[in-house]
């Protein structure tokens, strides 16, 4: 197995360290599924970074409001069938458009670190 960006994912390691956590319990004990919202060079990412951290976690899917099809070999969802389903940890995986991910996630009241988790380059 070969990370696609090891560089990325050594940046992200303290978080997903203080995450790792908090997402087995959301999938194993609240019964959660988790999303991966970005279908490009971090979707890819974040995929490889469940592989290593959350060997035991099925991805449901990913999301993007503009393809369709499949990635990864995954279905491709839009937002508003996943945002509002209080069962999806949603793993925000790209930079672009990340500013209206958030207005979203925030307009349906997700709370973040509990109901979505940011495994790309945050936006300031």
């Amino acid at each position: 197995f070969r990370l696609t960006d090891e560089q990325a994912v050594e940046q992200k390691l303290w978080y997903i360290y203080h995450i790792r956590d908090i997402i087995a319990a959301k999938v194993f004990k609240e019964k959660k599924q988790v999303y991966i919202w970005g279908t490009g060079r971090f979707g890819r990412i974040a995929k490889d970074i469940f592989d290593v951290f959350w060997e035991n976690i099925k991805i449901e899917g990913y999301i993007d409001s503009y393809k369709k099809g499949f990635f990864k070999g995954y279905k491709i969802v839009l937002p508003k069938d996943v945002i509002k389903d209080d069962k999806a940890v949603i793993i925000l995986a790209a930079v672009n458009g990340q500013e209206e991910m958030l207005k979203q996630l925030n307009k349906a009241k997700k709370v973040f670190h509990s109901d979505y988790f940011l495994l790309s380059p945050r936006m300031w």
